[in-house]
């Protein structure tokens, strides 16, 4: 995959949870990142800590330096499929992200659109994934878990 500076048409997953777990500082993230840095370094994630807690994260030089929720006013629901979409557009530095519930059409689809700081942007994107978000202070146990299901995932760069 080439990174990512110019354009990204788009970038999406479709994914369905059996259960939502209860760790907040364990979220699941499903995003781009670049191959060269941890997470926590450069990414840009979707970061769902539970049913109401869903949130857009552009994480640069250690820092999460944007954090746009984008959760659902009625939260998220086991056994639905969503589907998350970034479309960016690199020499405007424009990002525009939606999360849509692709079991109930009808519920409006959350969407943000934010600037990318030139530096992120310069860095570059080169991978794309899904995970659990794995912070040193937490105790897991299966009834705090999260239970999730990546359906499809498509990335289209220019």
């Amino acid at each position: 995959m080439q990174k990512i500076g110019v354009a990204l048409t788009c970038s999406s997953f479709f994914t369905t949870s059996d259960s939502f777990g209860s760790q907040q500082n364990n979220p699941m993230v499903m995003g781009l990142f670049n191959s060269e840095s941890a997470m926590t370094n450069h990414s840009l994630t979707l970061q769902i800590a539970g049913k109401a807690h869903v949130n857009l994260v552009v994480q640069f030089d250690g820092v999460a330096v944007q954090t746009l929720a984008m959760a659902f006013p009625e939260g998220l629901n086991a056994e639905q499929t969503y589907r998350i979409s970034l479309d960016f557009n690199g020499p405007q530095r424009m990002l525009d992200a939606s999360l849509s519930n692709l079991t109930l059409a009808l519920v409006q689809p959350q969407s943000v659109q934010t600037f990318l700081p030139a530096a992120f942007v310069a860095v570059g994107l080169d991978e794309c994934g899904a995970g659990i978000f794995e912070s040193v202070d937490s105790n897991s146990s299966p009834e705090n878990e999260y239970h999730y299901r990546i359906i499809n995932a498509h990335f289209d760069a220019n």
